[in-house]
């Protein structure tokens, strides 16, 4: 059999590439991570935001306890995170979907 050998600039450069290939990846997984809290975050905040904007905008039509225009606030003003909206009084409560 030959007896081959591996020249150093081979190997440096596949030790090189391994490096660098999981720092990348370190990175990566490190900053994905602290991304994900911050939006996470931010969508907490804007739905609080929004809930408090439903609350007032509702306010009224729900003490005259009128229905039509109850529901017509709470299309208006659903952002597209928010899938669902309740608001109830004593006796009547309001849903709407979608």
């Amino acid at each position: 059999m030959k007896n081959r050998k591996l020249s150093i600039a081979a190997v440096l450069s596949v030790a090189l590439v391994t490096v660098i290939t999981l720092l990348l990846w370190i990175f990566a997984a490190v900053f994905h991570a602290s991304d994900r809290e911050h939006r996470w975050a931010q969508l907490r905040d804007a739905l609080s935001v929004n809930a408090d904007q439903q609350a007032a905008a509702a306010a009224l039509p729900m003490w005259k306890l009128d229905a039509p225009q109850v529901t017509a606030v709470m299309r208006s003003i659903r952002p597209r995170e928010v899938f669902s909206i309740s608001a109830s009084t004593d006796n009547k409560s309001y849903v709407l979907r979608g």
